[in-house]
């Protein structure tokens, strides 16, 4: 364990060393590193060292952003590489709106008119735009119900239109069969 101002070269202001292991000439190649970093000690920096630095995690006290695997986060969770997880809790808008009667809901002409033109929803980025801008997964979520719940209107209406065609060809079907009787 050290204590104090740098001395391994790597210019930490204020460094908390715990070594597993050292190599020949004492640096350490297994363990941890707190430390303070930057102009103002701006962030807090912790590490876990091995042969080949993993990187970890960085505070930036002036913003409140911690970074994972990198040094500059721009949010305030900003992680390089994947993130596994049992749960993620969104809090966000929702979109009942499309339940409420003054909606417009889209023709399925102008939908499938939409998409042949754009060749993706409406409403939905493209794959090109998510590719250039990256996507926000609570509005990309709230945007998948809209759709979701648009097409049970839609199916709710094919249906209904389904009964009245059946209805139809049971009529049809009783006149014709009057008709084959020669009622």
């Amino acid at each position: 364990m050290r204590l104090g101002a740098d001395t391994s070269g790597t210019n930490f202001d204020n460094e908390i060393e715990f070594a597993e292991q050292t190599d020949a000439d004492g640096v350490m190649a297994a363990g941890f590193r707190i430390f303070n970093h930057g102009a103002s000690n701006e962030y807090l920096g912790i590490h876990a060292i091995t042969t080949t630095d993993l990187g970890g995690i960085d505070i930036h006290r002036d913003t409140g952003n911690v970074g994972i695997g990198t040094t500059s986060p721009q949010s305030k969770l900003a992680v390089n590489g994947t993130i596994t997880a049992k749960e993620i809790k969104v809090e966000s808008g929702w979109s009942d709106f499309v339940f409420d009667e003054t909606y417009a809901l889209a023709s399925l002409d102008e939908v499938e008119s939409f998409i042949h033109e754009n060749k993706h929803l409406p409403d939905i980025p493209s794959a090109k735009q998510v590719e250039q801008q990256g996507l926000e997964v609570s509005e990309m979520l709230a945007k998948q119900m809209q759709k979701i719940e648009e097409l049970t209107l839609y199916l709710i209406e094919l249906k209904k239109g389904n009964e009245a065609l059946k209805a139809k060809n049971t009529e049809l079907e009783k006149r014709l069969a009057k008709l084959e009787a020669g009622e």
